[in-house]
């Protein structure tokens, strides 16, 4: 399956939106007015690449039958926000995803360097060095 990018930012963004004792899981994944478009095949896909990345927690994870997994998420990791901060503006998104949309994709972590670089000059353009 392939890695779609704007559901990782769209995982991660309702990840961060959750109340104190909410958890976005297998069961509940396309109520999430930015995941309702998304299978749950595609959610819990991309879920698993943010526990590889380092993004998400690793814990109240099972394995089930044929490879799907269960998951309950609750949180965001440090690195999972410092990620989501890069690239939670939809116009530096945007950008960023026209700016690397000739390569077919790129690495997570160059993604976010790519919208830092863009974060960047619009500090610049605002006088902030």
């Amino acid at each position: 399956m392939k890695l779609d990018y704007n559901c990782v930012r769209n995982v991660m963004l309702s990840i961060e939106s959750l109340e104190q004792g909410q958890f976005l899981n297998d069961a509940n994944g396309s109520a999430f007015p930015l995941l309702k478009d998304y299978t749950a095949d595609k959610i819990a896909y991309t879920v698993e690449r943010l526990i590889e990345a380092g993004y998400i927690p690793n814990r109240r994870i099972t394995t089930l039958p044929y490879g799907r997994i269960h998951y309950e998420i609750d949180s965001l990791t440090w690195e999972g926000h410092q990620y989501l901060d890069c690239i939670r503006n939809d116009d530096i998104w945007d950008k960023t995803r026209k700016k690397v949309s000739p390569f077919g994709g790129l690495p997570f972590t160059l993604m976010a360097e790519i919208a830092k670089g863009l974060i960047r000059f619009k500090l610049k353009e605002l006088g902030i060095d």
